[in-house]
């Protein structure tokens, strides 16, 4: 069955509707909809990495005279702008955007609320006894001695949002920081069964491979190869013994 909208909510519907199908059986359902006439955001990253300033910036086009805010009780985020043109600035610890939208009438203002995932790649080393360990973005240094002796799974767990589309473009390399460009070893990415926002690469037993105590120091960068442009940083750094 198909409903033609315009005829029942007008030529430039604005906002958050529901609709309620009743039917034979039982049948009672409601299908919450929001809807609003435009809305750009200018030179959309694919993904986030850490940066220095630790801060990132999506800008919004608006029509005028709608303009944008942050959602009641969102402190983490700083917008900008006016006209039509709106700047939203977040730091790293924000992985959520919760906007939204307004559209001033005479005598009242519509708002419709909105979310958008920020694609900001975090990492988790998973050893066994460490399995608390929290995401992060940062590096994560650990002894050679915790590779060499674990008898646990080691494994990266990656995360962002919709990861799993670089499925065929991630490769996670063992390098040696003296000769970047030549890889000790490159690690394939799986499927995690956490989900369509993680991958995973499992470190061992393939790192046992080589004389890793022959290093002073070594680390695991990713490369993420989309568009003929590739991106590297590193993840864990392992070191010699205490």
């Amino acid at each position: 069955m198909e409903f033609d909208l315009g005829a029942i909510l007008g030529n430039e519907p604005k906002g958050t509707f529901t609709l309620r199908v009743r039917g034979p059986l039982e049948i009672n359902v409601e299908f919450e909809f929001r809807v609003w006439p435009s809305l750009h955001i200018k030179d959309l990253p694919e993904f986030i990495l850490p940066t220095e300033d630790q801060k990132s910036v999506l800008q919004f086009v608006l029509p005028v005279p709608a303009y944008l805010e942050a959602q009641a009780g969102e402190t983490r985020i700083r917008i900008k702008g006016q006209y039509g043109q709106y700047d939203a600035e977040f730091d790293e610890a924000v992985s959520l955007l919760d906007l939204k939208l307004s559209w001033p009438l005479e005598d009242s203002v519509i708002h419709v609320p909105f979310s958008l995932p920020v694609p900001r790649i975090k990492w988790r080393l998973v050893l066994g006894e460490d399995s608390k360990v929290e995401w992060t973005n940062q590096p994560i240094r650990k002894s050679v001695d915790v590779f060499l002796q674990s008898t646990n799974t080691v494994a990266l767990l990656v995360r962002m949002p919709r990861i799993r589309r670089y499925l065929h473009h991630l490769v996670l390399r063992l390098v040696d920081p003296e000769k970047p460009n030549e890889p000790l070893q490159e690690f394939p990415v799986q499927a995690s069964v956490l989900g369509s926002d993680h991958v995973r690469f499992l470190l061992m037993p393939m790192i046992r491979s080589i004389n890793i105590e022959t290093y002073l120091f070594l680390s695991f960068n990713y490369c993420l190869l989309t568009k003929k442009v590739v991106s590297t940083h590193s993840f864990v750094f392992p070191h010699p013994r205490d």
